[in-house]
């Protein structure tokens, strides 16, 4: 029973998923990953004690901060400027890869110890972060992209092992990968208004 109470993590986050993939507007986006930073704590939370998970709320939640009062504030959103990517592309192919997650996620329990809830979620945030990765030229979109693999990788890594310098380390690389984005962002802006 306990197992199926973290599905609704894992709806949550295909939910979140396909809206960083589809939204036009950055401040959606942004909460779109702060959302999907609260569905990693409660499927994280369901291997490791509160405290430790909660490491990993706080850390998104300052990085979605970070991206949010780093981003400039202009009259621009993040997909003016995209190069022919349609949203309904985006819609089938957020709906082939949530796909081949479900398929993978129950297939690989022999092999992969983790739950199928905590495989699920990190499978979904990993390939749905390459997919926005791979569609995008824009500094905002590739690392929010990037903040969902590490996403992902954290879903998965959180179930295998518990180690808090990891821990620690990952939430630098979160933080990092935050403010080098809000940084390029704002410059890619910048050039493109000269």
């Amino acid at each position: 029973m306990s197992e199926w109470l973290y599905i609704i993590p894992v709806v949550i986050l295909i939910g979140t998923t396909i809206i960083l993939q589809i939204s036009w507007n950055w401040r959606w986006s942004l909460i779109a990953l702060a959302i999907q930073y609260l569905a990693v704590f409660w499927l994280i939370s369901s291997v490791w004690n509160i405290g430790l998970a909660a490491v990993k709320l706080i850390v998104g939640l300052t990085a979605v901060a970070l991206l949010g009062v780093l981003f400039p504030d202009t009259h621009h959103d993040i997909d003016e400027f995209r190069v022919g990517s349609p949203r309904a592309f985006q819609l089938v192919s957020a709906g082939l890869v949530i796909s081949l997650a479900i398929v993978l996620s129950v297939s690989l329990g022999d092999w992969f110890p983790p739950a199928i809830p905590l495989r699920l979620g990190g499978l979904i945030l990993i390939a749905m972060g390459l997919i926005q990765v791979g569609i995008t030229t824009q500094p905002i979109r590739i690392i929010l992209g990037l903040l969902t693999i590490l996403s992902g990788f954290e879903v998965i890594y959180a179930a295998m092992v518990n180690s808090v310098l990891v821990t620690g380390l990952l939430a630098m690389v979160t933080v990092g990968m935050a403010m080098v984005g809000a940084y390029l962002s704002a410059r890619f802006i910048r050039e493109d208004e000269e």
